[in-house]
């Protein structure tokens, strides 16, 4: 999350609606909101992994917001959003986030963010809990959403797909 200038250090985040959640993503790693379109599914794959889509010539993997923070999967809507943003810690990967709805990009005052690990247990895939004016927003940690092994097996599985469009 990037820090803009001024006295108060601040960061912005995406609001998106999952399940009748808010939560929260980091702009900085955010490129674009885009209607959700079909799937291609990739058999191999990782669960927290839907399948794939093509963004302008550009494979690129639809991750499940639902899946990872173990909330109810369900199937894609023609209303729903997917968020594109580059995970840097999977090698700059641009990936497409399935989220039902992307609501808002709002800044907030560092000072406002409570650290993940202050929160206590449940916070695996999240960075902290932020004030907002009409209550508190998590924030998921997108440089931690894939695990390792996840990592590889995507790595594994992308070339068969882009290979199969061709």
């Amino acid at each position: 999350m990037a820090a803009s200038g001024g006295a108060a250090q601040t960061v912005e985040i995406l609001l998106v609606e999952i399940d009748g959640r808010t939560l929260g993503l980091p702009s900085s790693a955010v490129v674009e909101v885009v209607r959700a379109v079909a799937v291609t599914s990739l058999p191999k794959a990782p669960p927290v992994v839907l399948g794939v889509i093509n963004v302008r010539g550009k494979v690129v993997p639809v991750i499940s917001v639902r899946a990872r923070l173990g909330l109810s999967v369900r199937p894609i809507a023609a209303s729903d959003h997917f968020v594109l943003a580059v995970l840097a810690r999977a090698g700059g990967r641009e990936v497409a986030l399935h989220v039902d709805q992307a609501l808002s990009l709002v800044p907030i005052d560092r000072a406002r963010v409570e650290p993940a690990e202050r929160v206590g247990w449940g916070t695996e895939h999240l960075t902290g809990v932020a004030v907002l004016p009409d209550g508190l927003v998590v924030i998921v940690d997108l440089e931690g959403f894939l695990t390792a092994a996840e990592e590889r097996a995507l790595e594994d599985e992308l070339p068969t797909a882009a290979g199969e469009r061709a």
